[in-house]
């Protein structure tokens, strides 16, 4: 998404009737970096980076997967715990960014639609 409201704003550059556009797409990117930043760490560029910023959702979770996955017992209760716990502030993480891509998104979409410039979205899946 971050990539097509960049891609956006480049294609329409200093141009008047895209300032309102280009506007909302620089509200909805700045409505969605936080949101972003409290699932994964993106100020990490490489492997090394994780050493030097705190683990985010994506990282424990995946920590938690592989410990998981590398005991030869079931997970233990301590491990199930922490798993409905990150799953539980993944969950409130991802709603804000639900809302946004429901309504923000469809509102620049519209906006675009009365200026005649192709929507963004996410592709089907």
């Amino acid at each position: 998404m971050r990539q097509q409201l960049h891609a956006l704003k480049g294609r329409l550059g200093d141009s008047a009737r895209g300032k309102a556009v280009a506007d909302a797409a620089d509200a909805l990117d700045s409505k969605m970096s936080p949101l972003e930043a409290g699932l994964i760490q993106v100020k990490a560029r490489s492997s090394q980076d994780m050493c030097n910023w705190p683990t985010m959702l994506n990282s424990k979770i995946t920590w938690l997967s592989n410990v998981v996955g590398s005991a030869d017992a079931a997970p233990t209760r301590q491990a199930r715990e922490l798993l409905a716990e990150l799953k539980a502030r993944t969950d409130a993480q991802i709603a804000p960014w639900k809302e946004a891509l429901a309504k923000d998104v469809a509102a620049l979409n519209a906006l675009m639609q009365e200026a005649g410039v192709p929507a963004v979205g996410l592709p089907a899946r």
